[in-house]
């Protein structure tokens, strides 16, 4: 995925943009896969507000596979549903 961006950063084209958001769709459905129609509802701002900050409560809880993924990755809260 990050050598999809640094391509369509450098050389804009419309494979590398649909390459970039197939893969950005599949990741939002594999970690969302018992809700994946939650997917198609999200806006762009929705994905613009992503963050990976989570109530240090909840955090809390993780385990240490599920730490790593939050700081890989973010959460991206859809309020559309």
């Amino acid at each position: 995925m990050t050598s999809s961006l640094l391509e369509l950063q450098s050389h804009a084209n419309a494979t590398t943009w649909r390459e970039l958001a197939e893969l950005t769709m599949s990741r939002l459905l594999v970690f969302n896969v018992r809700r994946g129609s939650e997917a198609a509802e999200l806006t762009l701002q929705e994905y613009a507000q992503a963050t990976s900050d989570v109530d240090s409560t909840v955090s809390a809880t993780f385990n240490s596979v599920e730490l790593q993924l939050l700081n890989r990755y973010f959460i991206a809260l859809i309020t559309s549903c």
